[in-house]
């Protein structure tokens, strides 16, 4: 069994109380009891363990093999706030990138909604400095019309999820 350590972080929080913001609000206000510790999961007997954090979060203690970002942006307002991209980014380089183990893994997993967020903003880093990290980007469409994203292994015109969002519905939020 593998000994890794996981780091994990996105848009809400993960707590006894909830697992997005507004639920653990409303369980606060409700006065329900928050004790109890849900965002560090270790098996006994192992030293690996999975964290959990909301991006923006501290992970302070937690060295990573692998860390995730799930949607550190939550909509476009956030997005083309220059404050709230600047934040993000400060957040990465000075708090989860420094719990990084040597070797570790990364996975930032979001909409790229503005070319100067996270997503952005670290692509241009690799693109103008060949020593700051290399990423593998992986982009897939709302709809397919790249023919030539060797990833992505749908019918030009195919939504990504059909079942979640209908063509008809994805190609009526394009802009």
């Amino acid at each position: 069994m593998s000994e890794k350590r996981i780091v994990i972080t996105g848009m809400g929080t993960v707590n006894p109380l909830g697992h997005d913001v507004e639920g653990a609000w409303s369980a606060i206000l409700a006065a329900r009891s928050g004790v109890g510790k849900t965002d560090l999961f270790e098996i006994v007997g192992h030293a690996g363990v999975y964290r959990c954090a909301g991006t923006g979060g501290g992970v302070t203690g937690m060295g990573a093999n692998y860390g995730i970002i799930d949607d550190p942006i939550k909509d476009d307002e956030e997005a083309y706030s220059p404050t709230i991209r600047r934040k993000l980014l400060d957040w990465y380089r000075g708090t989860f990138y420094t719990r990084l183990r040597k070797d570790a893994g990364i996975l930032l997993t979001m909409t790229h909604w503005h070319k100067n967020d996270l997503a952005g903003a670290l692509y241009k880093e690799a693109k103008d400095n060949p020593k700051a990290d290399q990423w593998t980007v992986l982009f897939f469409e709302g709809t397919r019309t790249d023919r030539e994203n060797k990833f992505d292994p749908r019918q030009l015109g195919e939504p990504l999820w059909e079942e979640f969002k209908s063509t008809s519905l994805v190609q009526s939020l394009r802009w």
